[in-house]
């Protein structure tokens, strides 16, 4: 018995290791906990040990313990291709509505024609536009006359003020002398009155001096009258000015007016031709040549054109919610069209939505093409890989190992420790290929059963 036992235990160092794995003999206890199977044994009872027999000595039987394999867990989580249905838009689109009504007077592109910016695409015949143009000229003409009129008023007006004001001038001259020569006449008369009182002369010479008195006084006071009349007359040309300079600008404020109003009527005439907005390929058109085209600020609901850029391409995928926080602008990705016979174009994502969709629960995200020749058709679609990097922080395990699944991101291992069995929660994430990624409660140095019994 004793030499058996030595031999059972001998056997757990002898086994040969594998990368991560290797067997060994689980403990009887072990496997009884886990398949609930006990181990039978058989021995001599000791009173036919004790009395020596002579018979043959019986050969015990012991049942060999099970072996299972044990594996620690490698580093990293998994790598996983995302593969998607890719369809492809053009760079740019566009549909081309008029801007103004009118009857389509000529039509110089078909379908599948390749435009350049700004090539008049159709001429709409609106002659309405055209005489508003003139209209708009001839009100512009009459706004400059008006200005080229007030600005002479307003000139005449200047020279009358500075006329008028030498005038003021003069007058205030003429008011000085006035009231010089009465200061002259009254001293010359205060004089004689004194030499009149002493009987020096005669009351004759006194009433002449009072006579040039009045006189200078009269003199005086009609400068006087002559200078406030200039004075009012200058204000009065000032009056005059004010209302010439403001007349001047309500003027060149017309002249404005009337510009912007000629530069409209130019704008929506230049409507009546349909242009490209960029490089492009003519994908609809919807009207043939006579008919009434409505505007689009009168309610059309069909445009004239749908533009179409196609010398880049956009292919269009939707990110499924689980992969949505793994995507990012950047990330390569292959694309197979369906139409291009399998070839694989290498490309990148160059915009994601940031976004979801709530009735599809999805992502939209783009990836850019170029199409110089012209290979790519809007409305074809393929498949997009997108590579997932693994997760640096996780572990991977074979499926095999996980005794139960609890919850679909909860499971169990089993963990050996200390030579004893120990069942262990972890919560997983992606799984394929028969290899699982666990996210937590596990660690590169663990050791745990490969294949565990259920």
């Amino acid at each position: 018995m004793h030499t058996d036992e030595t031999s059972a235990v001998s056997s757990l160092p002898n086994t040969t290791p594998k990368p991560h794995r290797r067997r060994v003999f689980v403990a009887f206890t072990g496997i009884a906990a886990l398949s609930g199977i006990g181990f039978l044994t058989s021995s001599q009872s000791s009173a036919e040990t004790a009395s020596g027999l002579s018979q043959e000595p019986q050969t015990e039987a012991v049942a060999e313990p099970p072996k299972y394999d044990v594996l620690r867990p490698t580093p990293g989580g998994l790598t996983r291709r995302l593969e998607m249905t890719g369809t492809i838009e053009p760079f740019e689109s566009t549909e081309l509505f008029a801007r103004v009504p009118g009857y389509l007077k000529s039509s110089h592109v078909e379908i599948g024609d390749v435009v350049r910016q700004g090539q008049i695409l159709a001429e709409l015949d609106a002659p309405e536009l055209l005489k508003d143009v003139e209209r708009c000229r001839a009100l512009l003409q009459q706004a400059e006359s008006r200005v080229i009129q007030s600005e002479a008023r307003l000139a005449t007006s200047r020279a009358e003020r500075l006329a008028k004001s030498a005038q003021t001038e003069q007058v205030a001259a003429q008011v000085a002398a006035a009231t010089a020569q009465t200061s002259l006449q009254s001293k010359m008369l205060t004089r004689i009155r004194n030499l009149a009182d002493q009987n020096a002369v005669e009351q004759k010479l006194v009433d002449e001096h009072v006579h040039r008195w009045e006189s200078a006084k009269a003199d005086e006071q009609e400068a006087e009258a002559a200078a406030a009349v200039a004075e009012a007359e200058l204000v009065a040309l000032d009056t005059r000015i004010q209302q010439a300079e403001a007349d001047l600008k309500a003027a060149e404020a017309d002249v404005r007016v009337a510009r912007a109003e000629l530069a409209r009527a130019e704008v929506l005439s230049s409507f009546t031709a349909i242009k490209a907005p960029f490089d492009g390929v003519v994908t609809q058109r919807n009207f043939d040549r006579g008919a009434f085209v409505r505007p689009a600020t009168a309610g059309a609901k069909q445009s004239l054109f749908r533009i179409a850029r196609t010398d880049h391409m956009r292919v269009v995928v939707r990110i499924p919610n689980p992969d949505v926080p793994f995507v990012q602008s950047g990330q390569s990705v292959q694309v197979q069209v369906d139409g291009l016979l399998g070839q694989t174009l290498e490309a990148k994502i160059c915009r994601v939505a940031q976004h979801q969709d709530r009735r599809t629960r999805t992502m939209r995200a783009e990836i850019d093409l170029p199409n110089t020749e012209g290979n790519l058709v809007a409305g074809m679609y393929g498949s997009v890989t997108l590579t997932i990097p693994a997760l640096p922080d996780a572990v991977t395990i074979p499926e095999s190992s996980i005794v139960a699944r609890t919850h679909p991101n909860q499971a169990t291992v089993v963990i050996i420790k200390d030579e004893q069995q120990e069942l262990r929660p972890v919560t997983i994430g992606r799984t394929a290929d028969g290899q699982v990624e666990v996210l937590s409660n596990l660690k590169l140095e663990d050791v745990l059963l490969s294949n565990p019994p259920s």
